[in-house]
């Protein structure tokens, strides 16, 4: 018995199949690491596989690395791995410039696995207008939790951690990062499966000559020597995200 509608409707029927009607949902089936929050409009994103070329790589203390590994990996083979110096307060960084987006909700993933709780680990959105800049910032912290950056530049707990973040092999946290640079505000911050609204919150502005651009980075700092470095994997830069 004939059943559904021509075979070129999306609704057609089918007995052991069921109909796709979502591109995003058909881009992750496909491989895209863009799954975790798929809100926004993507208008970057990096997942290193082909090496670190579209970053600035800055480590600083004796036996720091900023470097290609695959040890770990989110999607793929490959993430890049920050190692700080042996020395507290060493750090290791990536920084990558984008040309400044038309000003909407701005959102920055990012995906890590720590190799060592005494870290500071920094998710840095910063805008330059060519007047200002704003410093959307968020701070993970596995011994004390997660924190933004306020507009006196002073960092405040948003989240404390009931338990220690698991540094097994094969698992990657997320983090994202909604700034609203319209309204010159944060807008929300999700960490793997729970949002915090931080839309009452202003980022640290201070006056800037810069040029206008857009600029990501994460940075880790160490809190105890000879640190294991956190491997971050699947960054994503997003423009339009909902409210």
């Amino acid at each position: 018995m004939a059943h559904g509608t021509p075979d070129y409707g999306v609704t057609s029927g089918g007995s052991t199949v069921y109909q796709l009607t979502d591109v995003g949902e058909l881009a992750a089936r496909l491989g895209s690491p863009i799954t975790h929050d798929r809100r926004g409009d993507v208008i970057w994103w990096e997942d290193f596989e082909c090496g670190p070329s579209r970053w600035s790589l800055t480590p600083v203390g004796v036996n720091s690395s900023v470097a290609l590994s695959t040890s770990r990996a989110r999607n793929g083979r490959s993430s890049m791995q920050l190692r700080p110096g042996d020395a507290i307060n060493d750090s290791a960084e990536i920084l990558h410039n984008h040309l400044f987006p038309v000003l909407s909700r701005i959102g920055f993933e990012a995906s890590f696995s720590n190799g060592d709780t005494n870290m500071d680990l920094e998710f840095r959105l910063t805008l330059f207008d060519g007047v200002n800049v704003r410093r959307y910032w968020i701070n993970v912290r596995p011994a004390l939790g997660i924190q933004y950056r306020n507009a006196a530049g002073a960092y405040v707990t948003v989240a404390t951690f009931p338990l220690t973040l698991s540094g097994h092999a094969t698992l990657f946290n997320t983090v994202k990062l909604v700034a609203d640079a319209v309204n010159g505000r944060y807008h929300r911050l999700i960490f793997n499966e729970t949002t915090y609204d931080l839309s009452a919150f202003t980022p640290e502005t201070a006056a800037s000559a810069q040029s206008p651009i857009l600029r990501l980075q994460v940075v880790e700092t160490t809190l105890a020597v000879t640190p294991t470095g956190a491997f971050i994997d699947d960054i994503i830069l997003t423009q339009n995200e909902p409210a």
